[in-house]
């Protein structure tokens, strides 16, 4: 591996990444979502090293900055994302040295606390190369559509007015997730006695996270007017090929609601939503002391589990422990993935 050149991430390797990601991955993503997750993150460019043999760009690891809090204040967090090596240069350690470096840049960058979803080939590495603690598991939910014909100019019409369905007003408007943003953190605020790590649901974060890209957009859907809103949920729609083609899946990213009966509720109209699409199913995903009851309840199946890892970079006290298994309330738009 002496021939390996590491160098902190920079805009200008974008382009020669985005190759990499197709030779590892078999597949290409928008300008517009790597850009949003590489480039133009909540901190400027993320942390992340890049690593080179001569000219080529052979190995990325990288973390995407995200705003935590443990109820008490407010920090920059991260979620490891897009790690990748080229197969020429796989099972020499060469991942584990670029986490390694990375962490490093993460510490200038006052990054204090990490979580992360690996899949489970890459699990013992982050438990006994890059000391990680697993501490939980992130549960994914679906609930199947019943099948009808889709909405003619349904989401369309989204983009010139708010339409209606089922009692909730449904938007794809950046006012919409304003207002959502100041309802979740109201809601919150009430709940920040426990003392565990969420996300910080400020109105830039909100904004940052559900601008819309080829790949996805991102609906509001609220219930109850002015200040009198009981609930609400931030939906992205995925798109087979362009937006307003084929739907392969409606995500819900947020779900807040004033009690459990709102959320359902507002669950209640997410799925009418999904069938005037053609969304063929709902789906979530909920770690630690998350909605999951919530989805239960409403007729969401658990299908898969991931282990929810952590890992601190500083040696500060903090009030939510986040190596303790009861010390996370992560919940869909927590994760890149939607």
């Amino acid at each position: 591996m002496s021939m390996i050149d590491y160098q902190v991430y920079a805009p200008y390797h974008w382009e020669d990444l985005r190759k990499l990601f197709e030779r590892v991955w078999g597949s290409s993503r928008s300008v517009e979502y790597d850009q949003k997750h590489w480039n133009n993150t909540i901190i400027g460019t993320a942390p992340g090293i890049v690593a080179l043999a001569g000219d080529r760009i052979v190995g990325f690891y990288t973390v995407w900055p995200v705003p935590l809090t443990d109820g008490a204040k407010v920090v920059i967090g991260g979620q490891p994302i897009d790690s990748m090596v080229d197969g020429q240069f796989q099972g020499r350690g060469l991942l584990r040295e670029l986490g390694r470096r990375c962490y490093q840049e993460c510490a200038r960058h006052s990054i204090a606390v990490m979580y992360g979803a690996p899949n489970r080939a890459a699990l013992a590495g982050n438990l006994g190369g890059l000391n990680w603690s697993h501490v939980s598991e992130i549960v994914d939910y679906v609930r199947p559509v019943l099948r009808q014909a889709r909405r003619s100019g349904f989401l369309a019409n989204l983009m010139d007015q708010d339409r209606a369905i089922k009692g909730l007003t449904v938007s794809a408007t950046p006012s919409a997730l304003d207002t959502a943003a100041v309802f979740y953190a109201n809601v919150a605020a009430q709940g920040d006695a426990k003392k565990v790590w969420r996300l910080a649901q400020s109105t830039e974060w909100v904004r940052y996270r559900y601008g819309s890209t080829p790949e996805v957009r991102y609906l509001t859907l609220m219930i109850g007017q002015g200040d009198k809103i009981r609930g609400a949920a931030v939906c992205g729609i995925r798109f087979k090929n362009a937006l307003d083609g084929p739907v392969v899946k409606l995500t819900i990213s947020e779900l807040v609601g004033r009690d459990n009966a709102a959320c359902r509720e507002v669950i209640g109209g997410i799925v009418s939503l999904a069938a005037a699409c053609g969304a063929p199913y709902v789906q979530a995903k909920s770690a630690g002391a998350g909605l999951g009851s919530v989805l239960l309840s409403a007729g969401f199946l658990p299908y898969r589990r991931t282990p929810l890892i952590s890992r601190t970079l500083d040696a500060s006290c903090h009030r939510a422990n986040p190596l303790a298994k009861s010390g996370w309330a992560l919940f869909g738009g927590a994760f890149d993935t939607i």
